[in-house]
């Protein structure tokens, strides 16, 4: 008897283990499962790691957020190909960034000290008991005299039983490397070791995601942007002033409505105005800055106070930054224009530009320019060839922006606020939805 009841058990279990991986879904032929959001942390974590380890990246201060500077790891589209340089803190940024946290800071990345206030930002549930950490958990050590980390990495599994964990680290040049730390595999990452002088932890999830990962609920959540930019036919007179009816389209920047993405926001707020015709796009906007940091003269590239511009015109550019302009003003009034990338360099001659200047006690100042569909024109590489695309401005035509505005204290020493509106990120899949309109 006992052996018929066992003999039937088991077959229960097998029809049970059948039916399950036919009930798994199909796509094109394929079984697949859903991914949790570690899942995915842990499979960006081994592409960036590979890539830095294969390209030769050396352990330094990035000048520009790795994440923003190498994204996609496509080399065609990196803002200086020549800047292999990543950490502890930016790897982390990397592969949060990869996994859909969009929402970083531009220069640099956030550093070791700035991330953990970034977590919470993010709703990241803070872990205090190292035993209780696992796959994807950004965690930092090292306290300094006064208790500020000096190291972050991503773990990587939850803890052996020789008190050892995976983790993803870039805290060294031996650690890009692969040549330091006993490793779970042979020339790569993650290392398995102990952790010592654990401070803190904090746990992703998709509460702040911009893409629609499941998590380990299996809920799905996803950011969007919730404003959108009618670009209204019109031709203002540049002249450093905004007249009433000047502009038709016309939108504000605060922190009703913007983040950060370097310093805070705050009470910083500025009017943004929009206009095209024939020559090109108008851009102006009334900066709320009472002290603005000014240069000399309009031959040196404005490095402080500025208005910023990405577009993406008519959705010519995928997965990358758009075009992207900078605006700072003169003491003579004058208009410093700067293009980032697509042949990188000032077109002040070309783009028309006047600022308000700064009157004391004043509380603003007008940067107002006329960028001319000349400078929307891309060169796109596709295999061996380039080709030239432009961008038709009509009615109707669609065109992606990401305003930003920069403003300085001390006299541009440090940085007040860096922001834009929130839900957008310096790719272009995340810029507002903006529309040329008669």
């Amino acid at each position: 008897m006992k052996k018929h009841l066992k003999t039937a058990i088991l077959f229960v279990l097998i029809t049970i283990m059948l039916f399950s991986s036919f009930s798994c879904k199909e796509k094109d032929n394929r079984v697949t499962v859903d991914k949790t959001l570690a899942d995915i942390l842990m499979e960006e974590a081994q592409v960036i790691t590979d890539f830095i380890r294969d390209e030769g990246f050396i352990y330094g201060d990035a000048r520009i957020n790795p994440a923003f500077n190498w994204e996609f790891l496509d080399k065609e589209k990196a803002i200086n190909p020549s800047e292999k340089i990543v950490s502890c803190d930016r790897l982390v940024d990397w592969i949060l960034y990869r996994a859909g946290f969009t929402d970083q800071v531009y220069n640099q990345g956030m550093t070791v000290w700035t991330l953990g206030p970034w977590c919470e930002d993010h709703n990241f549930e803070k872990i205090e008991n190292p035993e209780e950490l696992q796959a994807g958990d950004v965690v930092f050590v090292n306290p300094d005299a006064n208790y500020r980390p000096a190291h972050v990495f991503m773990c990587a599994s939850s803890i052996d039983e020789n008190g050892r964990y995976l983790r993803y680290d870039a805290g060294s040049n031996e650690r890009l490397q692969c040549k330091k730390g006993t490793e779970a595999v042979a020339g790569q990452q993650p290392f398995l070791e102990p952790i010592g002088n654990f401070m803190y932890a904090y746990r992703p999830n998709d509460s702040t995601l911009d893409k629609n990962y499941k998590d380990g609920t299996g809920s799905v959540s996803s950011s969007a942007v919730d404003i959108s930019i009618e670009i209204k036919k019109g031709t203002p007179t540049i002249d450093g002033k905004i007249e009433k009816d000047e502009y038709k389209s016309h939108y504000t920047m605060d922190k009703s409505n913007c983040n950060a993405w370097e310093g805070i926001v705050g009470s910083n707020k500025t009017e943004i105005y929009f206009a095209w015709d024939s020559k090109g796009l108008y851009y102006a906007a009334e900066i709320f800055d009472a002290t603005p940091d000014y240069e000399v003269t309009s031959k040196a590239w404005v490095g402080s106070d500025c208005l910023q511009l990405a577009l993406n015109p008519g959705k010519l550019i995928d997965k990358s930054e758009g075009i992207f302009f900078t605006f700072g003003a003169t003491r003579y009034d004058e208009v410093v224009a700067y293009r980032h990338n697509y042949d990188e360099k000032l077109v002040s001659d070309m783009v028309t530009g006047k600022a308000s200047g700064h009157v004391s006690g004043n509380e603003s100042y007008i940067i107002e320019v006329l960028i001319p569909w000349d400078l929307f024109k891309l060169d796109v590489k596709s295999g061996n060839k380039i080709n030239t695309t432009s961008f038709e401005p009509k009615n109707g035509a669609e065109i992606s922006l990401l305003p930003c505005v920069i403003n300085c204290k001390d006299g541009g020493a440090t940085l007040e606020a860096a922001y834009k509106f929130k839900g957008t990120s310096f790719t272009v899949s995340q810029f507002v939805p903006g529309k040329l309109v008669d």
